[in-house]
Parts: C-alpha cells; sequence; structure tokens
C-alpha cells in the first residue's frame, strides 16, 4: 500500500524544504509532517511524495498508488488544470484522496489559503468557503472541537478528547454529493458548517479537512503551530490509516 504527498501543498512543503524561508531552510524541515509520515510506515504503507516526478502531479505519479494526500495547496503554486483532472481520475477509478484545507484570510492583505484547494474540491460538491472559523478568529484562533460534534464513523473511533486546532475555513456540501459530515463546526445553527467530511466519488473515497495544522508535529512552529499530539487529533490521523487500509 502506498501514500503520495503532494510536495506543494503548503505543509509538504516545509516538510521536504520545497521553500525558501527567510533566505534559508524551513525550520520544519524534516519534522513538519514526520509524525504523520512515520504512522503510515508503521503499518506497512510506503510513504512517496511528488518530489520524484519534480513537484507535478503525473499519471506515473499516481500509478500504484492508494492515497494522495494534500495539505493546503497555496496560490504560489497553484494546480494546473492537468493536474486536478488527473487527481479527479484516480478518485473515480478507484483511488482516495486526502485533502486538508486551512484558513482564508486572517485579515487586510493576508492570504486567503482556501482558493486553490476549492478548485479541486468543488468537483467533488465539497466547498471549502472563505469562512473564518472562530469567525472573529478569537484570542488565538485555538479551538477544541468536543465529541458531542462528532459523528458515528470510523474515522471518529475511539476519539474520547475531541480535536484541537487553531483557525480553518468552513465546510460547505452540494446537496447530493456523496458526501457527509464526519466533524462539524461547533455554533452552527444550521449544522450545517462542516470540518471533516467523507464520502464516495465513482470507485473511489475522500476524506476532506478544513484544516491542515492539526496533524503538523507540536515541535514545529512554520508556517503554523502543530497539534498532532494535542486532544485526540492523532487518532484521527490513526483512524486514516484503518479507514485507508479498508479494499485497498
Amino acid at each position: 500500500m502506498r501514500i503520495v504527498i503532494d510536495a506543494q501543498s503548503l505543509q509538504a512543503a516545509h516538510h521536504y524544504d520545497c521553500v525558501t524561508w527567510k533566505n534559508g531552510a524551513s525550520p520544519s524541515a524534516g519534522k513538519r509532517l514526520s509524525s504523520f509520515e512515520a504512522l503510515f510506515s508503521s503499518h506497512g504503507w510506503i510513504v512517496g511524495d511528488s518530489r520524484s516526478t519534480q513537484l507535478r502531479i503525473t499519471d506515473d505519479l499516481l500509478k500504484d498508488t492508494q492515497v494522495f494526500a494534500i495539505f493546503t495547496r497555496p496560490c504560489l503554486a497553484p494546480f494546473k488544470n492537468n493536474e486536478i483532472y488527473r487527481i479527479v481520475t484516480f478518485v473515480d477509478n478507484g483511488g482516495i484522496l486526502l485533502h486538508l484545507s486551512n484558513h482564508p484570510s486572517l485579515g487586510p492583505g493576508k492570504i486567503d489559503l482556501t482558493v486553490e484547494d476549492e478548485k479541486l474540491s468543488r468537483l467533488f460538491g465539497v466547498h471549502f468557503t472563505p469562512e473564518l472559523f472562530p469567525a472573529d478568529g478569537g484570542s488565538s484562533g485555538e479551538t477544541t472541537i468536543a465529541t458531542s460534534e462528532l459523528h458515528d464513523h470510523k474515522i471518529t473511533s475511539s476519539i474520547t478528547k475531541g480535536l484541537y486546532f487553531r483557525n480553518s475555513c468552513v465546510i460547505r456540501l452540494d446537496d447530493n454529493c456523496g458526501f457527509a459530515p464526519v466533524v462539524n463546526l461547533p455554533g452552527f445553527e444550521d449544522r450545517k458548517g462542516y470540518f471533516s467530511v467523507c464520502g464516495t466519488y465513482g470507485a473511489g473515497r475522500a476524506v476532506f479537512v478544513a484544516d491542515s495544522g492539526f496533524l503538523c508535529n507540536d515541535d514545529t512552529c512554520v508556517p503554523g503551530k502543530g497539534y498532532f499530539r494535542c486532544a485526540h487529533n492523532h487518532r484521527f490521523a490513526e483512524n486514516l490509516v484503518t479507514y485507508f487500509s479498508e479494499n485497498v
């Protein structure tokens, strides 16, 4: 079994040191996604990334791949149209997509990190909307999602301490899109603002999450604080491995 990570996505670019940070290496290089990668490796998965194809998403990259993971595509590394087509076709033919976005603009002149992710997710009827959560950003934007916001699903199994993250977008769904909520965002009266959703598309499956930093290492702070060991974030990741391993 093989999971491939998009090395141009925000968190991965720092992990694989594909970005220039203040004229030097990223302080998160080699650490940002190391717990996530180690978790999959410990279950016998091969972990690859798109550096093998010069950062491009190609047919060769997705060949013999069961899961393709995107950790927030920034506007500075936009998807090419043929890359979006390949990802959708990959899922339609039986592959699994893990797509984690991030927060919209935090203020004037700040980057909206949902723009590129929305170009892909909308083709599945899933929308990373430019709605900031929490709406006012709070004192730090740090939020705990209580267990009462979790739906009964294999991805939320044994999560008894909730989930913890800092700022996210809000996921919305088209009617009859084939996807359903896994984790709600608290405070939505219509109960239609989500942190995570999953479902099927063609012969494949996809999981969408409104934040990517919550699965990054706690000892990293670039491009933002990581929270892998906070609350039961790590258990969410462990459940992803189990869910992805089914019928692979």
